[in-house]
């Protein structure tokens, strides 16, 4: 969980509201979506410690990075507008933003670059 700036990811981002007690991560449950807070208040529960997001706090990162699972559970306290992000567009943009030469070699270990004469 961080802070992010998305308005260069934004072409990789869907919006949703969601209105309070909506959960939107469980502790130890594969994480599908990175999630950017625009407004509201969401609630974390790690190991029985409680803690709070707000505006421009994030919560997946890793998970999505590492295909984990959540490290806490989370929900909303009030309304929130929040950013999404699946999995296959948190792919995409995570290729994008390596330099040139990681990118081929991340694109040839996975068999998605074209072969060359």
């Amino acid at each position: 969980m961080g802070r992010c700036a998305p308005a260069r990811a934004a072409p990789f981002l869907d919006e949703a509201c969601v209105p309070p007690g909506t959960v939107l991560a469980e502790a130890g449950r594969l994480c599908h979506q990175f999630v950017i807070v625009v407004s509201g208040v969401l609630e974390t529960c790690r190991d029985g410690r409680s803690g709070w997001l707000g505006a421009g706090d994030t919560l997946g990162w890793n998970a999505m990075r590492e295909r984990g699972s959540h490290e806490a559970t989370v929900r909303s306290v009030s309304a929130a507008h929040v950013l999404l992000m699946s999995h296959a567009l948190f792919r995409a943009a995570e290729a994008l933003a390596l330099p040139n030469d990681r990118r081929r070699t991340a694109m040839s270990s996975t068999g998605s670059e074209a072969p060359r004469a």
